[in-house]
């Protein structure tokens, strides 16, 4: 007789590609699924289709998990995980939600409440990064836990006197974009101009949509991840900037990760998170450019503050780990269950 298979973990995600998903599948020993297809920028013909192509892929993947396993579906977009707890009916399969902030916050998914309302209900569990997501949330009929990114070890940064061939010039304040509507780049701009009258500069990476270079600003789009780890690993600060509350910064965590001071929004998400490793501003061209000032000034004490937040972070993390991994069911008595691997766990990007 065969024995049933192990229940797994699987994290599903509707995009091309994201450091959380791919930091929470680590800890949690899962595999990685991206599904770069359903983009609305695309246009509604084309989103269509890629909704429609994830919703197929995706069903797939949950009716091959062995019974007892757990899905973690990215959100947003909230039909990823409704498609997890449509296929996983019947399969004794547990569905948590990994809610990002634009899940709640994002004005683009407004539309979604309703879905989002039943969607949450019938989770297993529900991740967010912070708190003050689920303040005005109903949380009787849903468990919920927090779970910062997963962070990598600190790698050995480069000497002081490294340059990186994107930053010429020192200091340099980095500040990696996305393109969301929550970014200040007005006011980065604004404080590169300041900032380059003293012999600073801001660098911006990624994607920017509503930037144009100036004096005190230079455009880098997106990197390599090497060059992109390098260019982090010596800047003077790193900028984690957003116009709005209950939003946590994965530039915040990259900073934390290669040891590099932090000027981050003046919210109480950020700075109940982040504390002394950070200095905080208004989304504002020149209080920006006075707090990347006072981070250079105390450079030492806010990356001697780091190992502290990270510890809490760690912490936090496991416990939130600890929750989904609990979520597993043996198909049969005494059958083990893995438990979490080390070092990178297996990703499936789908791209073609």
């Amino acid at each position: 007789m065969t024995s049933p298979r192990p229940p797994e973990v699987l994290v599903v995600s509707w995009i091309r590609s994201n450091e959380r998903s791919a930091g929470v599948a680590r800890a949690l020993g899962a595999d990685a699924v991206f599904m770069p297809w359903a983009t609305p920028r695309l246009g509604l013909r084309r989103a269509a289709q890629g909704y429609v192509r994830s919703t197929l892929r995706t069903w797939r993947y949950v009716r091959r998990l062995p019974r007892g396993s757990v899905v973690v579906a990215m959100c947003p977009p909230v039909f990823n995980p409704l498609v997890c707890l449509l296929a996983a009916t019947g399969r004794r399969i547990a569905v948590v939600m990994d809610a990002h902030s634009g899940t709640f916050n994002d004005a683009r998914w407004a539309w979604a409440k309703g879905i989002q309302r039943i969607v949450l209900g019938r989770c297993s569990l529900v991740i967010v990064t912070n708190d003050e997501l689920v303040r005005d949330v109903d949380t009787t009929r849903t468990r919920y836990v927090t779970m910062h990114d997963p962070l990598l070890a600190p790698p050995t940064a480069p000497g002081r006197n490294w340059q990186s061939p994107e930053a010429p010039h020192r200091p340099y304040a980095v500040f990696p974009a996305s393109g969301a509507d929550d970014e200040p780049m007005g006011a980065v701009r604004h404080a590169g101009e300041i900032l380059s009258r003293e012999g600073a500069r801001v660098l911006v990476t990624g994607k920017h949509t509503d930037m144009r270079p100036t004096s005190g600003v230079r455009m880098l789009g997106y990197l390599p991840r090497e060059q992109y780890a390098e260019l982090l690993a010596s800047a003077d600060v790193v900028l984690a900037l957003t116009t709005r509350e209950a939003t946590m910064q994965r530039a915040a965590y990259e900073a934390l990760e290669a040891g590099r001071p932090i000027v981050a929004s003046d919210t109480r998400v950020l700075r109940e998170s982040l504390g002394d490793a950070a200095e905080y501003t208004a989304p504002d061209g020149e209080a920006i450019a006075s707090a990347v000032r006072r981070a250079l000034a105390r450079s030492d004490q806010m990356v001697a503050a780091m190992p502290a937040v990270r510890a809490a972070m760690a912490a936090q993390a496991q416990k939130a780990v600890d929750a989904v991994l609990a979520l597993r069911r043996p198909a049969a008595t005494g059958l083990r269950t893995p438990g979490p691997q080390t070092g990178s766990s297996p990703c499936v990007s789908l791209e073609k």
